[in-house]
């Protein structure tokens, strides 16, 4: 680390606050810090027991603390030991769906999509026009019901704005593809 008065100051200087400069050195490794994704199972405090906990903790003996003698190792059982009881009074949630296909598709199109792409395998391994017909309805088919329910779900969303705002935001976050918090990042 190297620390300099720096000359061309952007602002009057005066003598408790001088213009410095700070050169730091830093060792960065090519390794990829992979984030927690957004589909972890986290806790879902909407459906917590939350009289039950709060007794829970009341309840707590905390007097363990006291028998350690490093604070990292303390706060390490403190941690663990709150977590017990937040396993015990709260319910976990998966952080998104396993399903490719969003939330409002039916399981009809779903099997029609299935279907479709059943005999469009066929079609390509046997080349015959009867599967090849019935891929092409049911790709017309799919395509008229996925714009059906699309317009549907949008039209359910403007209904429901005032009563349920949250719906909007689902459906912009559905759309932009991402969660605030990358899954990658790498050090450069």
């Amino acid at each position: 680390m190297d620390l300099e008065h720096y000359v061309p100051a952007l602002v009057p200087e005066d003598a408790h606050h001088p213009s410095l400069a700070v050169n730091l050195e830093f060792l960065a490794s090519s390794a990829t810090h992979k984030f927690p994704a957004a589909n972890n199972v986290r806790y879902n405090f909407r459906k917590a027991n939350f009289p039950k906990l709060y007794e829970d903790l009341l309840k707590a003996d905390w007097t363990f603390l006291d028998n350690f003698d490093d604070v990292n190792i303390a706060l390490d059982n403190f941690y663990e030991y709150l977590y017990t009881l937040l396993d015990q009074n709260v319910p976990k949630v998966s952080g998104c769906s396993s399903s490719k296909f969003p939330y409002w598709v039916t399981n009809e199109i779903k099997n029609n999509i299935k279907t479709k792409e059943n005999f469009r395998r066929k079609w390509l391994r046997t080349k015959n026009n009867v599967f090849y017909n019935e891929y092409k309805r049911l790709r017309s088919l799919v395509k008229n019901q996925l714009n059906s329910a699309y317009h549907d779900y949008i039209n359910q969303v403007e209904i429901n704005l005032q009563s349920n705002p949250s719906g909007l935001w689902s459906f912009i976050n559905v759309k932009k593809g991402t969660s605030r918090i990358p899954s990658y990042m790498i050090d450069e």
